[in-house]
């Protein structure tokens, strides 16, 4: 039941993050805004097709839907949504990287902005190992 808030919540902070990033830093209706809408939708998707596959397995756990009678593994299910979330918040770090860079700031202001970034880097780095020592 906790894997079904966390790909709720997870997915509401990804969005928000992208909604900002729209805001702040795209004034006109570019590749970028685009590229950031396709981000949101594609976030929508997958934690929709997550939840929908969690409350089926935990549905449907006593029926056997392989020759080992388990419809998804646990460890396969946190390596693959650990994979796609780590590969996700590096692309927002990415982007909000080259957001600063391009930005009318003094270079000062630009490393200071940056080092925020990186900090969210090392957080990710930091969730997707811990993700991937999971046990079942």
């Amino acid at each position: 039941m906790g894997m079904l808030w966390y790909g709720v919540v997870v997915a509401l902070i990804k969005i928000s993050i992208i909604l900002q990033y729209l805001r702040l830093f795209v004034p006109a209706r570019n590749i970028v805004y685009w590229l950031l809408h396709s981000l949101i939708w594609a976030h929508v998707v997958f934690y929709i097709a997550c939840t929908g596959l969690q409350i089926y397995s935990i549905c449907t756990s006593h029926q056997a839907y392989d020759r080992s009678g388990e419809f998804l593994t646990f460890n396969l299910w946190v390596a693959c949504v650990n994979t796609i979330n780590t590969g996700s918040d590096i692309l927002l770090a990415v982007i909000a990287q080259i957001f600063v860079w391009r930005s009318r700031m003094t270079i000062k202001e630009k490393w200071k902005l940056s080092t925020v970034f990186v900090v969210g880097l090392w957080y990710v780095s930091l969730s997707s190992s811990l993700g991937s020592n999971l046990r079942a």
